[in-house]
């Protein structure tokens, strides 16, 4: 596809709107491949879960039947008893597990739209429409987000506004991503400079407004370092004062933020102005490939310290199980015409196999035994008379 890209950029000769549509056409087949891929794995993922459990299931069923590899009958039994219990568990049914159609909606619900503005939609006006599209989508999920080596306990991101949910910029803006790292080495610089030994959590959540604000670790660290500087004797100062001066820093820089998200038409036109600005004229091949490395990783990202999260794949899993397990355990109590019990009693030869045969041997016997005593008796009735 690249090289198509390549040739097509060559042909276009300069000409903006055929590199455009031919980056377009590019993202929208590797979107349907990555989300066809991510969409089967999961499910794959869950489906497997419930198979494991299913297959230890009808393992409890044959030990408890005394059924095993070594009755004539045990593939048969098997069958019959998957088949039984195919009304509690979809995966055992010869149509297919229904928990398909169920992970494909939680799937649906929150990860296309992630798919669709990074990979589906380009650096465009498609890209910042799209956004406030399903901007509640995005803000909902985003919620869920935790960068990585966030400690479980920790509760600051509540205190975040969703005009300022960090996701959210990643998704429109490169220089956003991994804006956990660029937080804590810029708080690192911030402690070098300073000789704050330890960083307040309200300090960092300070650096993270401001570097939201303008995207620039550098530009952060030196605006820092420079109002330390105009502070005589600052190393001699006291922590709190060290700290207002630091913090008052960083609150000029987080107010220069452009304008809010909440603000949709001057929010679109600094974002359709800051990307134009970027590029002129064609966009080169270069430009299109480095775009969407930088999207996968902002989506594997997002996928990883979000959407799993989000989706709490754990939960549904076992409330799907337990309600099964509830359904098998009534199924084992019930007096209807569907109970176990039924399930046995139409199976009895095939369960008690070996039981059986004995019985019938003996039977055998018993049955040979008589026709010799009846033969002996009308030998001996012969002799007396």
């Amino acid at each position: 596809m690249l090289k198509k890209i390549s040739l097509a950029q060559n042909l276009a000769m300069g000409n903006v709107p055929l590199m455009t549509v031919v980056e377009a056409e590019a993202r929208k087949q590797r979107f349907e491949e990555m989300y066809d891929d991510f969409s089967k794995n999961v499910i794959n993922i869950a489906n497997n879960g419930h198979g494991k459990c299913s297959q230890k299931i009808v393992d409890i069923f044959l030990d408890v039947l005394h059924v095993d590899s070594s009755s004539p009958y045990f593939e048969e039994i098997k069958t019959d008893l998957k088949k039984e219990l195919s009304a509690y568990r979809s995966d055992l049914s010869e149509s297919g597990s229904r928990n398909v159609a169920y992970y494909q909606s939680l799937i649906e619900r929150f990860s296309r739209f992630i798919y669709e503005i990074l990979i589906l939609r380009p650096y465009t006006d498609e890209r910042i429409d799209e956004f406030y599209d399903i901007i509640n989508n995005l803000y909902s999920l985003s919620v869920f987000y935790r960068a990585p080596g966030t400690d479980e306990n920790d509760l600051s991101y509540l205190n975040v506004t969703p005009a300022n949910q960090p996701l959210c910029m990643t998704l429109l803006f490169h220089q956003y991503r991994n804006m956990s790292e660029s937080v804590n080495s810029i708080s690192d610089e911030i402690s070098r400079a300073s000789g704050l030994r330890n960083i307040a959590s309200d300090i960092c959540e300070a650096v993270k407004l401001a570097f939201m604000a303008v995207g620039n670790k550098a530009a952060i660290v030196n605006e820092v370092v420079s109002a330390i500087s105009g502070v005589s004797d600052f190393m001699g100062k006291t922590d709190d004062f060290k700290l207002k001066i630091v913090r008052n820093t960083l609150n000029n820089i987080a107010e220069r933020k452009p304008c809010s998200v909440a603000d949709r038409e001057k929010f679109s036109k600094y974002y359709k102005e800051f990307h134009s600005s970027l590029r002129t004229g064609c966009k080169p091949l270069d430009d299109v490939k480095e775009d969407f490395k930088v999207d996968i990783e902002i989506l594997q990202d997002v996928l990883i310290n979000a959407f799993i999260n989000a989706i709490g794949m754990e939960n549904p899993f076992m409330a799907r199980e337990l309600k099964s397990i509830d359904d098998i355990v009534k199924y084992l109590n019930g007096d209807s015409d569907e109970s176990f019990r039924n399930f046995v009693v139409d199976n009895i030869y095939k369960l008690k196999y070996d039981d059986v045969r004995k019985m019938m041997s003996k039977r055998h016997e018993m049955e040979s035994n008589r026709v010799i005593i009846d033969q002996i008796q009308t030998l001996l009735s012969t002799l007396n008379s």
